[in-house]
C-alpha cells in the first residue's frame, strides 16, 4: 500500500521471472484471478488494464518462449486501425481535455505512414479496440516497431509532460510488442 504509484509496474517487471517460473496451472489461475479482481467494481481502470495485460504477456512468453523472439514481417500501413487505436489511447491517457488529446493524437499520427489526417475519437471505457490490435502490432517488422514507438513518444511528449497514465500505457505497449522502453520513461 505504501508503494509509490509510479513504481507499481516496474515492480511487476522485477517480479516477472519469479512469477513466470510457477507451474502452468498456477499461471492460468493467476490470470483468471486478476481478471476477476479487475471486474469487481464493474470497470477496468488504465492501471488494471496495464497490469493484467503485462502479466498475461509475461505468462504467454513464459509458456511459449519462441513467441517473444520471432521477428515480425508486418507493416504499419496494414496495421492502421491498431496503430490509431493505440495512439488514441495514449493521447487520451495524457489529456483530460478533448482538444489536447486530439492534438497529441495528430502529433503521433504524423510520425507513422501514411501520416494522413486520421480523426481522433477518444476511446470509450472499453479496451476492446486496443486488445484487438496487439497481435498486429507485435507482428510488425523491426523498423516499423521502431516507428510505432517514435509515434507513441511523440504523442506522449506533445504537451511536454509525462504523466503516470501515459508512462504506464507506454510501458505496457512496448512490452506487448516486444520493444525496449524508451529511456526517458525507464
Amino acid at each position: 500500500a505504501g508503494l509509490a504509484p509510479q513504481l507499481r509496474l516496474p515492480l511487476l517487471d522485477l517480479a516477472a521471472p519469479v512469477i513466470t517460473a510457477r507451474p502452468p496451472a498456477e499461471l492460468q489461475a493467476l490470470t483468471a484471478t486478476l481478471a476477476e479482481l479487475t471486474m469487481t467494481d464493474g470497470r477496468v481502470s488504465l492501471f488494471e488494464y496495464c497490469l493484467t495485460r503485462l502479466v498475461a504477456g509475461y505468462i504467454d512468453d513464459a509458456l511459449d518462449p519462441s513467441r517473444r523472439s520471432k521477428p515480425g514481417s508486418g507493416h504499419l500501413a496494414r496495421s492502421r486501425d491498431a496503430t490509431l487505436a493505440l495512439l488514441a489511447a495514449i493521447a487520451a491517457a495524457g489529456n483530460d481535455d478533448q482538444g489536447a488529446g486530439a492534438h497529441a493524437f495528430r502529433t503521433g499520427v504524423a510520425v507513422v505512414p501514411p501520416g494522413d489526417a486520421a480523426s481522433y475519437l477518444a476511446p470509450t471505457s472499453s479496451w476492446d479496440a486496443l486488445d484487438a490490435g496487439w497481435p498486429a502490432l507485435d507482428s510488425l517488422a523491426g523498423p516499423d516497431k521502431a516507428r510505432l514507438v517514435e509515434a507513441m513518444v511523440a504523442a506522449v511528449r506533445d504537451d511536454g509532460v509525462l504523466n503516470l497514465h501515459e508512462a504506464e500505457l507506454l510501458r505496457t505497449a512496448c512490452r506487448l510488442v516486444h520493444c525496449p522502453l524508451p529511456t526517458f520513461v525507464a
